[in-house]
């Protein structure tokens, strides 16, 4: 829903935006009157300029609007993940962070670290997740609980048991890892091409400060994260994310009171995809 939300006010500013130029600059030069004649002068006729076919216009591609490419972006890692449908077949995936949190405990922003790696084969993901020094290990197969007949499963000493938590560990990282793409995506720059593990890619410099006016400041009330930049890479074939380096930084409110900032915290993430299908996934 929210992305449904943030393309509507993308299209709204680049309108008001689009609006403003005709207002300043629209319209062609009036035209200039034909003095009258002397009394007892008959007018001389007007010289009729021959009308000439305008010059031909050399055809140009048109340049992705701002609003495209931030979609695609943004889209990106909900791709890769295959929140609403697969898109790789299978592949390695690879995250690492250093995210702020705020601690009621001690009344400041602390940072936690974390790591990701997974093996994603269609339906089927083995996965471990570090934070700090806790870690999950577990596989989700046939789509896990969210699907009828599916399984999820947590490594124990060595020993597989039943999980309840194991897809959920995996539905909500693209909601803490994405927000500071989200972010980022607001102010796109195409930077060319490029390669990822012998995948053709899309690279992008993303740098919300390069955000149109006052889309930042939309998307910043419903996220908590108030700047974001870095490189990002995107699929050719699929336009899933390959690859990202972001830091942003985020604030941090008082629940009773959303005007009220307690705190800000920097955070940094990295996103790296490979083996594009090449991987497979088993219960030992």
């Amino acid at each position: 829903m929210f992305r449904n939300q943030y393309r509507i006010l993308l299209g709204i500013g680049v309108s008001l935006v689009i609006l403003s130029l005709v207002a300043c600059g629209g319209g062609a030069p009036a035209a200039t009157p034909t003095p009258p004649a002397p009394p007892g002068e008959t007018p001389a006729a007007r010289a009729v300029t021959p009308t000439q076919p305008a010059a031909a216009t050399p055809t140009q591609p048109p340049a992705p609007p701002a609003e495209d490419l931030q979609s695609r972006i943004s889209d990106s890692l909900n791709r890769t993940m295959g929140v609403e449908e697969i898109f790789l077949p299978s592949y390695h995936l690879e995250i690492s962070g250093a995210e702020p949190v705020w601690s009621a405990e001690t009344s400041q922003v602390e940072t936690k670290t974390y790591t990701l790696v997974a093996d994603v084969s269609g339906d089927d993901i083995y996965l471990v997740y570090t934070r700090d020094s806790e870690t999950i290990e577990g596989y989700i197969i046939d789509g896990g609980l969210a699907k009828e007949g599916g399984k999820e499963y947590e490594v124990v000493n060595g020993e597989l048991q039943d999980s309840f938590t194991m897809g959920l560990t995996w539905a909500l990282m693209p909601l803490g890892v994405g927000m500071p793409l989200i972010v980022a995506a607001t102010g796109p720059t195409s930077q060319g091409g490029d390669n990822i593990d012998g995948r053709a890619a899309e690279k992008y410099g993303v740098d919300s400060a390069n955000a149109l006016p006052g889309v930042l400041e939309i998307v910043t009330a419903f996220i908590n994260i108030t700047s974001s930049r870095g490189t990002a890479w995107v699929d050719s074939e699929t336009e899933a994310l390959l690859k990202a380096i972001l830091d942003y930084e985020q604030r941090f409110t008082d629940p009773e009171d959303p005007e009220k900032v307690l705190g800000t915290g920097s955070g940094h993430v990295e996103i790296l995809v490979t083996r594009v299908g090449q991987v497979t996934v088993q219960l030992p």
